[in-house]
């Protein structure tokens, strides 16, 4: 059997999110929260959108490249899949 450690992440806040593996078969709706923090510690989104250069006018900007892209990523690897 693997043995996973523990990881306390900030989500937020004064809240803190603690990861445990050992729990058995649960709910995998807490891993947004988790993905979420692991993008922003390791700014992946951030970086990522560095590589775009935005033709859009600001003045109907609503979300910024970087917002739509973390959204996109967190979906995917959540498995909410929409082609098209």
């Amino acid at each position: 059997m693997c043995a996973l450690p523990k990881i306390e992440l900030e989500v937020g806040g004064r809240r803190r999110l603690d990861v445990d593996f050992s729990a058995g078969q649960v709910s995998r709706d807490g891993g947004g929260l988790v993905l979420r923090s692991a993008d922003q510690r390791l700014r992946l989104s951030q970086r990522l959108s560095d590589c775009f250069t935005n033709h859009r006018r600001a003045d109907l900007v609503d979300h910024t490249v970087q917002e739509l892209l973390a959204q996109r990523i967190l979906g995917l690897s959540l498995g909410y899949l929409r082609l098209g």
